[in-house]
């Protein structure tokens, strides 16, 4: 679903340049404890489905563990976006949480605002080294060689298929498209063969393709997309992103691909591959364990529209109930995300759990107290085998327990698709870090959307996306650098 841009020092998140613990501000570890009862820790999340149900469950399972500290989950709807604009907005007035869980590009917008206490701080005054931790994801979460985030919910794009379409398209179910001319050749066999009218559903939010063009190796954004310096400008009107996105224009103009709007809500794209209108879709691993209930009929359609609108890909005149049966029959499969020539690896996707440097120190230590408790084995076991979560630590792979629910179950296999795909990344580059992230997709989310939905001119619609990004980072390092 990435983060933030170098304010005042060039940069360099490697370890060459962190930052010297004395720099970090103290973690009151013990602070909850001298309080007169317990504390209260408000946590703001936009989580849905069984993602939702699995931090509720946790946080049920932490506050009856003991009397110290009371966990309180307030949902903030359903849009990563919905809930930075609250914090934000709320920045001034200190009306804030006490824990957010945050989409994973404010990393650096959160650690330059300094609402947010950095872990490092806590790790380091717990005795608690980060060793253990996926060496990957623990780069991504820093900034400056400090880990900002409590704990983090990790997740990978993949491609989910539909292997009966496979089969009667002649394609073989066990080679999915590696690249973007395999996804157009599947497409083309699916509609030759009548299996399906649009065979590729994509919802076009810009991390889909933000993913294929990295695996690639095309920088998106400069300064190694901040991870070498603070990043000045972007790139999207290089020729390898303008081609790469006529191809994608391409599927859509032949008739081979229904783009899907990346509004709140939008549940399209999964709608349209269960009832076997589209074969092939792109989405998060986090998805695997809903979208498997659901296909099992245990998952109420409701619960992933979660206030969207049932519309379009002629899905209009369905029932849930006829959305669900149609579900229950089919063969889905997950496969690492296409790239532009080879098999995509994405980057570093997920969210990540903020506590708030705003608040008492009895507060900061009670929320410092229920992160230990997330990134506890048992904690991380339940994210990953309910809430579609891949894990902080490695070493959950090696739990007998976990790998009989991952091998008996077909989201198991998708979890295990999507961290495969983890391991191959590099801590050198996990991902982008950008302060103005926010600015910089919602610019090319504009571009996407023109192009997709409009048939605007790839070329035309990037220039235009690209210096309304410019000037947002420009705008940015002014602030944050001046």
């Amino acid at each position: 679903d990435a983060a933030g841009s170098d304010s005042d020092d060039g940069g360099d998140n490697g370890d060459s340049d962190s930052e010297d613990a004395s720099d970090l501000p103290e973690c009151p570890v013990d602070a909850h404890l001298e309080a007169d009862g317990p504390v209260e820790v408000v946590l703001w999340h936009t989580l849905t489905a069984l993602t939702a149900q699995t931090i509720d469950e946790l946080v049920a399972e932490y506050n009856s563990s003991q009397d110290q500290v009371v966990v309180t989950v307030e949902n903030q709807g359903s849009s990563y976006i919905e809930l930075e604009r609250k914090y934000l907005s709320g920045i001034a007035s200190n009306d804030l949480p006490d824990i957010a869980l945050m989409e994973n590009i404010l990393t650096r917008t959160l650690s330059d605002s300094e609402t947010v206490l950095p872990a490092q701080a806590c790790f380091d005054a717990d005795g608690i080294s980060t060793d253990d931790f996926n060496p990957t994801v623990v780069s991504y979460y820093s900034v400056d060689g400090n880990v900002i985030p409590a704990a983090w919910n990790t997740s990978t794009d993949v491609l989910y298929y539909n292997m009966n379409h496979f089969d009667a398209a002649g394609i073989d179910r066990d080679a999915p498209p590696s690249n973007l001319a395999e996804l157009r050749e599947a497409a083309q066999a699916i509609q030759d063969a009548g299996v399906a009218d649009k065979p590729l559903v994509i919802k076009i939010g810009t991390w889909f393709f933000e993913s294929m063009l990295n695996r690639d190796g095309v920088e998106l954004i400069n300064m190694n997309g901040g991870r070498d310096g603070t990043p000045t400008e972007v790139n999207f009107t290089s020729p390898e992103v303008v081609d790469f996105f006529t191809e994608i224009q391409a599927l859509v103009t032949d008739g081979l691909m229904d783009p899907v709007p990346e509004t709140p809500g939008q549940a399209n794209h999964y709608l349209a591959v269960a009832t076997q209108q589209s074969s092939i879709a792109m989405e998060t691993s986090t998805a695997g364990t809903s979208v498997e209930a659901f296909l099992q009929g245990k998952l109420d359609v409701a619960a992933l529209l979660d206030g969207g609108e049932l519309t379009g890909a002629g899905l209009d005149d369905l029932g849930e109930g006829e959305v669900t049966d149609a579900a229950a029959a089919l063969d889905i499969n997950a496969a690492p995300l296409p790239a532009i020539t080879q098999t995509g690896v994405g980057h570093v996707s997920g969210n990540g759990w903020y506590i708030m440097s705003t608040k008492e120190a009895e507060v900061q230590a009670a929320a410092w107290d229920f992160m230990k408790f997330i990134q506890q084995v048992d904690s991380q076991d339940l994210l990953l085998t309910q809430g579609s979560y891949l894990p902080m630590t490695p070493a959950t792979f090696d739990d007998p327990e976990v790998n009989s629910l991952l091998d008996n179950s077909k989201a198991g296999g998708w979890l295990r698709t999507s961290y495969d795909q983890l391991e191959q990344l590099s801590p050198e580059q996990p991902g982008t870090q950008l302060g103005p992230y926010r600015d910089v997709r919602s610019a090319l989310q504009v571009a996407v959307d023109d192009m997709l939905l409009n048939d605007a001119d790839p070329a035309t619609a990037l220039a235009t996306a690209e210096a309304e990004a410019d000037a947002a980072i420009t705008s940015y390092n002014e602030e944050f650098a001046g």
